[in-house]
């Protein structure tokens, strides 16, 4: 009788269990955008940005990185040669005992932010398009993602070039559509284009676009010019 009133006992403790939390849960579960919400959400943000034409990109750089650098792991800077490669500088990023987690080449155009733990490395010309990202997680070493080149601009031949790239993240923004979550905001200000690229912190997959300039005009051979004033330009 004892081991009866116990199992009877037991199943309506999950029975109410079940009953109060399984509504909670699945709410909680419904409450998370999909990713076309937060695709739609983004290019929403991204539509009513003022582009201002006078507007320097901030250049990304390795030494700007460095002092803004916070992390658990410790950083260190080399100067050696690396193979296959034109740079003379290395990062490497260690832990408490000494031991390296992650290492790599850089230029001077290089740079990285950290977000919890996370390090957002830049790979980029000053003298070509686009630029890569990849992300590495600093307690283990372990790379995340990394994407291809990001531009959202025709390649177009040419014999000398400018670009100049910065990463934001969302949070620096003040996003206030909650749909829209975590994200890094690449800038890019090219010879032939600006841009902004959303993508997502998580799984770098991209999440939004925006060109101010610089893009194919459908029908034609041509591509838009860059503004004279600040309004947003029109799709």
């Amino acid at each position: 009788m004892l081991l009866k009133s116990i199992l009877i006992k037991s199943s309506l403790i999950c029975l109410v269990c079940s009953l109060s939390l399984t509504p909670t849960f699945c709410q909680e579960v419904q409450s998370q955008p999909n990713l076309e919400q937060r695709k739609l959400a983004w290019k929403t943000y991204l539509d009513k940005q003022i582009y201002n034409p006078e507007e320097d990109v901030p250049l990304l750089n390795i030494f700007d990185s460095i002092e803004r650098f916070e992390s658990t792991a410790q950083l260190n800077l080399a100067y050696k040669k690396q193979p296959n490669s034109f740079s003379k500088m290395s990062l490497s990023f260690t832990n408490e005992f000494g031991e390296v987690l992650l290492e790599r080449p850089v230029v001077k155009h290089s740079g990285f932010r950290t977000v919890e733990n996370v390090l957002y490395f830049v790979h980029y010309s000053t003298a070509d398009q686009g630029c890569k990202i990849g992300a590495y997680d600093l307690s283990n070493g372990k790379t995340l993602w990394k994407t291809d080149d990001i531009t959202g601009l025709d390649f177009r031949g040419h014999s000398a070039y400018h670009n100049e790239v910065d990463i934001r993240f969302s949070y620096e923004n003040q996003v206030p559509n909650e749909k829209a979550q975590a994200a890094v905001l690449v800038r890019g200000q090219e010879e032939f284009g600006e841009y902004l690229t959303v993508i997502d912190r998580e799984t770098g997959e991209l999440l939004a676009r925006r060109i101010f300039w610089g893009d194919r005009i459908p029908g034609t051979g041509g591509y838009t010019e860059k503004p004279k004033t600040g309004s947003p330009k029109e799709k």
